[in-house]
């Protein structure tokens, strides 16, 4: 977290375009449908952030227990500060600096959800041309589905 210990002020560094589109592609193998990609994301969070973790929340310090599915279907951090606990959207988490491991996968789901636009599964990997010219489009959710 900023402020604290050697690395307060350093910038994060960002993946590439390239990078996060690989991440995504990996996380929607074989995810037909908008409930299954949702999934892939969820696993690959759950499997690559390493948890627990530290970070502020409106300037107050939390401890990232795990990630969750709400009944909506978002994907959520549980968050904890002594008993209290709080969901908050992974879209919305600020990320500590520096980020925990796996926080790539936070960082390529929010990638996916900023990219409005058809994209083809061949583009995600940049492969010219798409691996079958099958179109994804990305819900403000921030699913991607078929």
């Amino acid at each position: 977290m900023k402020g604290k210990g050697s690395d307060a002020g350093r910038k994060r560094p960002r993946l590439s375009a390239v990078k996060l589109d690989r991440l995504i592609a990996e996380a929607l193998v074989d995810a037909y449908g908008d409930e299954k990609q949702r999934m892939g994301f969820y696993t690959m969070l759950e499997d690559h952030l390493a948890m627990p973790f530290k970070t502020d929340l409106l300037g107050v310090e939390v401890t990232v227990q795990r990630v969750d599915l709400t009944d909506d279907d978002q994907i959520v951090a549980v968050c904890a500060r002594g008993r209290l606990r709080q969901a908050i959207p992974i879209l919305a988490l600020p990320l500590p600096d520096p980020p925990p491991p796996g926080a790539e996968w936070i960082q390529a789901y929010r990638h996916a959800d900023a990219l409005r636009e058809p994209l083809r599964v061949g583009e995600l990997q940049g492969e010219p041309g798409g691996l079958d010219g099958e179109v994804l489009r990305c819900l403000p959710a921030g699913v991607l589905v078929r």
